[in-house]
């Protein structure tokens, strides 16, 4: 069986759009969500 998730840009969202985007994708049918274990930009342009 197939399964599509979601992915969760923590560095590039706050927390609270993360849950929000994480509750919309649920709702949508993906079948998960992942998360990176980063909260900061890798460069300063890119955040």
């Amino acid at each position: 069986m197939v399964k599509i998730g979601y992915k969760l840009s923590s560095e590039d969202m706050n927390p609270l759009d993360l849950v929000l985007y994480a509750k919309m994708a649920e709702e949508a049918g993906f079948n998960f969500a992942m998360a990176s274990d980063h909260y900061h930009p890798w460069v300063d342009k890119t955040g």
